[in-house]
């Protein structure tokens, strides 16, 4: 087992804490989402709007400030949630895709390349017997570049595809496969056997296993072998990345509660463990972002911790292996806050923003590039 410590400090990013913002108290974001919604190749923020329902849209300068917002007041009297950022009508322009969970509803809106949205979103109706107990993926699964969407419904823990037709709405296609008995607490997409063909993963916290269903390119799948994610233990969520540089898929797990993992990958949809990686202290684990933040040539992890919120940084060696170091800490307990990762101030580097969803509180971490390369 590897216990987590500091990092030389030659190695470690330096941040600046550059401003700390008030965004209107009005504002309370489910889940923001990070993306350039008026092309002008500035990172923007978009979250909804607990009076209003809608979406806002906090433009970037390219400089580490935001606008004061875009309002779209959308014809659509029920809150969601679930933001999903993805061009779903190839227009060239940044849409949205949210659940209803109330009405059970998949609804889509359309950006209009300027930081606003239609205000009349297309819906497509999935009548589960339960809720969708995951954050939907979107990918195209069938090869006819449209995006379609899977999920899972929570009672029965059954994988749902519905194929998109490239007007924001889906075919219900049916069911993957139903896994009773099960707990199914994650979904991900990925190319995990190197065909071409996009795959689809599934996180059971019961069994303690991943499940992988592997995909033929025309909406169909074969399930695999399970992955056993090792011990005792209790996974809860996945990221995808090559974090050995060897051209092949590797996948970070994360558990409840304070341990993590990395299984690396062979490119046939094999995978093994490597040793489990330890926080001290108990605290539950969210992968915020994966990429350079240190500009070394290997990829490191964000994760931010609840209870209180921090954010932790994992460097990588490029052989799996990784070192970390606190990027940001407050008081504020349980997990009210959001962080995201990108580069707000067109420097090249990755820097971090985080929202107080509750009280509206912006943090923008800069990378300050004061970092020497291994």
């Amino acid at each position: 087992m590897i216990f987590l410590t500091k990092i030389d400090p030659d190695c470690a990013v330096i941040f600046e804490h550059r401003s700390l913002l008030r965004i209107n108290s009005s504002i309370y974001s489910y889940i923001p989402v990070i993306s350039d919604f008026n092309n002008d190749n500035h990172v923007d923020i978009a979250l909804t709007n607990a009076m209003i329902p809608g979406i806002v849209v906090l433009l970037g300068y390219g400089n580490g400030s935001f606008s004061s917002g875009i309002q779209t007041t959308m014809l659509y009297w029920h809150p969601f949630q679930n933001l999903i950022v993805a061009d779903m009508n190839n227009d060239g322009k940044v849409d949205i895709l949210f659940v209803d969970a109330y009405y059970k509803r998949i609804c889509v809106i359309f950006g209009n390349g300027d930081g606003r949205f239609n205000p009349v979103p297309i819906m497509t109706f999935y009548l589960l017997i339960g809720e969708i107990s995951t954050l939907p993926v979107v990918a195209d699964f069938n090869n006819d570049q449209y995006l379609d969407i899977v999920f899972i419904e929570d009672l029965t823990d059954t994988i749902y595809l519905f194929t998109g037709v490239g007007d924001g709405s889906f075919l219900n296609n049916g069911i993957i496969l139903v896994e009773s008995d099960s707990y199914l607490t994650a979904v991900g997409v990925h190319d995990f056997n190197n065909d071409g063909y996009e795959d689809i993963a599934t996180i059971d916290m019961k069994y303690r296993n991943m499940a992988l269903y592997l995909g033929y390119g025309n909406g169909s799948f074969r399930r695999s072998e399970n992955i056993f994610t090792g011990g005792a233990l209790y996974p809860d969520q996945m990221s995808f990345a090559d974090f050995n540089n060897d051209n092949f898929l590797d996948i970070f797990i994360t558990y409840s509660g304070n341990e993590l993992r990395l299984l690396l990958g062979y490119g046939n949809s094999t995978f093994t463990r490597k040793d489990l990686i330890r926080y001290n202290g108990s605290y539950e684990n969210v992968v915020i972002s994966i990429n350079d933040l240190n500009k070394d040539g290997h990829l490191d992890i964000t994760i931010g911790r609840i209870s209180p919120y921090d954010i932790y940084i994992l460097y990588g060696d490029g052989y799996g292996n990784f070192w970390t170091q606190i990027a940001f800490s407050t008081s504020v307990q349980g997990n009210l806050t959001w962080s995201g990762v990108a580069d707000f101030n067109n420097d090249g580097y990755e820097d971090i923003l985080t929202i107080g969803t509750l009280s509206g509180i912006m943090n923008i971490l800069l990378n300050t590039k004061n970092c020497n390369s291994n």
